[in-house]
């Protein structure tokens, strides 16, 4: 199931395309919990573009409720996850590893970011890991173990249904920030 969420994650990555345009690196583009999220914040994982920006700040919201709710991954274990498919390799050598095509957004960014396209995708790589893991452990823990009992995880249909409820309840989600007054996305 890791690598499902994982697919879906990386998949955000790639449609949401590479357009950073119009905002300065420290821009607001968004205050969470009255921490403000600038332009430069997003750019560690996103194009800076609005699914950019809706996706860094559901991210950090489910970063949240997972500590809320007392998960707390442990630093060792986003290391484990972040070597587990390149255990020999530092984050340079595996980015050396990338197809060329698979290049392009790590160099964008890292331009924008005005760093090496290595050490983005070193940043990149610190930062996904890290929301992936909070994020798997609340989808596990909240949307598993109660909302996609009756799912066949075999049944590309019924995976579809799944991808609909975790989407619903995560727009939700971020509903509820925005009402509570605990979300501003600008």
């Amino acid at each position: 199931m890791k690598v499902i969420i994982l697919g879906l994650l990386l998949g955000l990555l790639f449609v949401t395309g590479c357009s950073n345009a119009g905002y300065d690196l420290d821009e607001v583009v968004a205050v969470f919990e009255g921490e403000e999220i600038q332009a430069k914040d997003v750019l560690t994982l996103y194009p800076l573009d609005d699914e950019g920006i809706r996706n860094f700040v559901l991210g950090e919201v489910l970063v949240q409720e997972s500590k809320n709710m007392g998960i707390f991954i442990p630093k060792e274990e986003i290391e484990s996850d972040k070597t587990a498919l390149y255990p020999d390799l530092e984050a340079q050598e595996i980015y050396e590893t990338l197809p060329e095509e698979g290049k392009t957004f790590y160099e964008e960014q890292a331009e924008v970011l005005d760093v090496t396209p290595e050490e983005y995708y070193e940043i990149w790589l610190d930062a996904h890991h890290t929301h992936s893991a909070y994020i798997q452990a609340y989808i596990n823990k909240v949307i598993y173990n109660s909302e996609l009992e009756d799912i066949d995880y075999m049944n590309p249909e019924d995976l579809e249904i799944m991808d609909q409820r975790v989407e619903e309840h995560m727009d939700e989600l971020m509903e509820l920030y925005k009402q509570s007054g605990k979300l501003t996305v600008m």
